[in-house]
């Protein structure tokens, strides 16, 4: 599983969350909310079947 962090000067939040079709903005870092969309999303892309990603 991968986690990708990058600034983006043009973002209309401080932190955005993202996952295929999924967005959760955040006026600061928030450990709690990341833990849960993390947990939320995690291996649930198109390409993995029940939790099961390839690779």
């Amino acid at each position: 599983m991968s986690i990708i962090l990058t600034p983006r000067l043009n973002l209309d939040t401080p932190i955005a969350l993202t996952a295929w079709n999924y967005l959760q903005k955040l006026d600061r870092y928030n450990s709690t909310a990341v833990k849960i969309f993390y947990d939320t999303h995690i291996a649930r892309g198109p390409e993995c079947q029940q939790g099961l990603c390839p690779g």
